[in-house]
């Protein structure tokens, strides 16, 4: 079984803890097994918010970030069970570590993300270089139509290395 699975009494007594969970939160079954569960599973709504409040039936929590003896927080989804057995109650916590799943939601949604930058960066140098291409001919009417007039030439030469500074910048973009 890869869940943990803890048993607690109705004052929420660790009676049962399994090798998986123990792991979990980084105890041995024996350094937990007798001590209160708050002292484990500390969440802050407390215990007993995810306890069902009928007698028996189960209920599960929404993703709840715990924190293991290191005090490194891992998020992880809780199911909690209540049974009757005679006059005794007990509560079955299974304990589902979700560190990968929200690895690899963190991860589709940076990819997600670079997807659309990559598509907007290709969208704008589209619409960039449309215009250059207007300037880039343009530039070249220029030198031609100005008859070795210095002044002109020298504006367009302006114009020319803007062009190739505005052209250099789209290919760096893709």
């Amino acid at each position: 079984i890869n869940e943990g699975i803890i048993i607690t009494d109705e004052r929420f007594d660790v009676m049962y803890i399994n090798p998986v969970a123990a792991t979990m939160f980084g105890f041995g079954s024996t350094q937990v097994v007798g001590h209160k569960l708050d002292s484990l599973l500390v969440t802050s709504d407390g215990i007993q918010s995810l306890v069902p409040q009928d007698d028996t039936g189960s209920q599960i929590a929404p993703v709840k970030y715990l924190h293991r003896r290191s005090g490194e927080i891992f998020p992880c989804q809780i199911k909690v069970c209540r049974m009757e057995s005679g006059f005794e109650s007990y509560n079955i916590f299974v304990l589902s570590d979700q560190t990968e799943t929200e690895e690899s939601r963190l991860k589709t949604e940076q990819l997600t993300q670079k997807a659309f930058l990559g598509d907007f960066a290709s969208l704008l140098a589209h619409e960039i270089r449309n215009p250059i291409n207007n300037i880039q001919m343009w530039i070249a009417n220029l030198y031609t139509l100005s008859d070795g007039n210095e002044e002109f030439l020298s504006g367009a030469k302006r114009v020319e290395n803007d062009f190739q500074r505005i052209t250099q910048l789209v290919n760096n973009i893709l």
